[in-house]
């Protein structure tokens, strides 16, 4: 896998002294923003939202890779480890309670780049991890209801290795965009929540 970057002649050389980052091909700091790949990815989930059944006519499957639930039993199912889901609802989250985890994360589903994603390593009236604001199952209720998602999961809070007892951080995330059977781009997302 090579890499498609661009050159970069101008760059701040105080806060970058190694040099110049390889700005990644389709970044918007390279291209134009409606043709940047963080927005045709959301293009991609919104058309696949709108209209599956036409999505899937067209030989993609994009859709099912938003399912989270069968995306963590597909990885268990590969010897691979996915945090436990406590519960899955069709209904309400009121419909997951009591929780017996004290530090979870309630998830809608069905939605895509965290939307509906809310990260408790304390519980419901603690701080809420990616916000950085304490929230109350009142307040994850209000956003949920505005979201309408097809599904709510409550599962495990898996905090980074290099979290510290009170100061709990989420871990390195990456993702690998495949074009047929290549890898396209890698995303790696660091200290989310920070």
């Amino acid at each position: 896998f090579l890499p498609k970057c661009n050159l970069l002649d101008d760059y701040d050389k105080d806060s970058c002294p190694n040099g110049p980052y390889c700005t990644p091909w389709r970044s918007p700091d390279s291209c134009p923003e409606d043709e940047s790949f963080g927005t045709l990815i959301r293009m991609r989930n919104q058309h696949a939202t709108q209209d599956p059944e036409l999505v899937e006519s067209l030989g993609f499957w994009f859709h099912y890779l938003n399912d989270k639930a069968a995306g963590y039993a597909f990885t268990a199912s590969e010897g691979f480890r996915a945090p436990q889901l406590y519960c899955c609802s069709y209904g309400t989250l009121q419909d997951c309670l009591p929780l017996a985890a004290s530090s979870f994360v309630v998830r809608a589903a069905s939605h895509h780049a965290l939307e509906g994603v809310f990260v408790f390593p304390h519980g419901f009236g603690g701080i809420e991890l990616l916000s950085g604001v304490v929230m109350t199952l009142h307040d994850v209720e209000a956003a949920l209801n505005q979201l309408q998602p097809s599904k709510i999961l409550v599962e495990e809070f898996v905090a980074s290795s290099s979290s510290s007892g009170l100061a709990p951080l989420l871990p390195t995330e990456f993702k690998f965009h495949m074009f047929d059977g290549e890898i396209g781009s890698v995303t790696v997302i660091q200290d989310r929540g920070t």
